[in-house]
């Protein structure tokens, strides 16, 4: 009797500690996500080094081609969350949203830097107003970036927040 007793408590407390394998499943998604922006932006021979290399020998459309190899990356990423099934997953769509606004705010300032390469290059003219003009608009373009930073931070703290309330609903 006794044996039977503990058979069934086992069982009651083994249910009750399960969590779900489509929550675990999709908030590894999303995490894997994380990592393979993380390789994009910093990893060694990525194309955010090969801009930075190219930029460093004034090959501006090397540079130019690195950022498109990132927006195409930052393209996939997002992508393949739109893409990962939410439905029956506590705070999943809310969760799926976060990711998707902060990796396209990550990739619109990425992509950002088209337009400061184009005003670097500018500022290999010969003529003296040439450079001076490309000068004040890298200037303003710095400050727009900044100000995108601004953004993209809100959009990563709004990530985490997600990230929390979905890990409690599903107790993860």
């Amino acid at each position: 009797m006794k044996r039977h007793i503990f058979i069934i408590i086992f069982l009651m407390v083994s249910l009750v500690s399960c969590k779900s394998k489509k929550a675990t499943e999709f908030r590894e998604a999303i995490a894997q996500k994380e990592r393979t922006a993380f390789q994009i932006l910093v990893g060694k021979g990525g194309p955010e080094e090969e801009k930075l290399t190219c930029l460093v020998n004034n090959d501006f459309s090397g540079a130019l081609r690195a950022v498109d190899k990132q927006e195409q990356a930052f393209d996939s990423i997002i992508r393949e969350i739109t893409a990962l099934p939410a439905e029956g997953i506590s705070e999943g769509a809310a969760l799926k949203t976060a990711a998707i606004n902060y990796y396209m705010s990550v990739k619109d300032l990425q992509v950002f830097d088209r337009r400061i390469i184009a005003a670097q290059q500018a500022m290999h003219q010969t003529n003296a107003d040439s450079i001076e003009n490309a000068q004040d608009k890298l200037l303003l373009l710095q400050k727009e970036k900044l100000t995108m930073s601004g953004v993209r931070n809100e959009k990563r703290t709004a990530l985490q927040e997600a990230i929390g309330k979905f890990n409690k609903a599903n107790d993860l």
